[in-house]
């Protein structure tokens, strides 16, 4: 099964559309293989590689450009997760972050998050994600999912809690239980039927 055959509705979401306009761009055959360097690029932004462990990225009031000043990270899935983020600010904010009180700061952040989680694993693609069948839970492996779009465990998990805000999911389909019949279930008196958990490192995250 896949996780779109579970979508009961779906709404508009302004980080998509944006992603969807700006991946238009560049060409790649899967979301893992995006170039953000080149899609810096395209949109004028220097980057700068610096040795300390954070970034920043310092805008101009023109076309969605500016200077990214890219820290130093343990590895590369990290270093382009950042870059995505540095980017989706550059993109989305003309503030400079270090004149922000801390509720703008945090808004900001959070904006620019949701922006590079669209375009490191569009809603598109992870809705393809398999959803398997364990006992009585329907499973989303984040962990696989992380290995599949070169990315973090953490950030795919953050990735599918945003699915909540633009997705509802039926979480009880009798034709979904017919075809999955699950026997187990049935005999064991007083167990909760649970759907589209969310697993990583083994261990239920939250459910869908």
């Amino acid at each position: 099964m896949r996780l779109r055959q579970f979508i009961l509705m779906k709404k508009k979401d302004f980080y998509e559309e944006e992603a969807k306009k700006i991946l238009k761009h560049v060409q790649f055959k899967h979301p893992s293989e995006i170039d953000l360097f080149t899609l810096c690029d395209l949109y004028g932004m220097k980057i700068n590689h610096i040795k300390e462990p954070y970034s920043r990225s310092w805008p101009i009031k023109d076309k969605r450009r500016g200077l990214i000043e890219l820290g130093t990270y343990k590895n590369e899935i990290v270093e382009r997760q950042i870059l995505a983020e540095e980017f989706s600010h550059l993109y989305l904010h003309y503030s400079n972050e270090l004149l922000m009180n801390e509720y703008s700061l945090n808004k900001t952040e959070l904006q620019a998050f949701k922006l590079a989680a669209n375009l490191l694993m569009p809603v598109s693609w992870i809705l393809k994600a398999d959803v398997s069948q364990h006992y009585n839970n329907r499973q989303i492996l984040a962990d696989e999912l992380a290995k599949e779009y070169n990315v973090t465990v953490d950030f795919a998990l953050n990735r599918l809690n945003l699915l909540q805000e633009t997705c509802i999911f039926n979480t009880d389909s009798d034709e979904l239980r017919e075809l999955q019949p699950d026997p187990i279930f049935y005999r064991i008196p007083n167990v909760k039927k649970q759907n589209l958990v969310i697993m990583a490192d083994g261990k239920e995250q939250f459910s869908l």
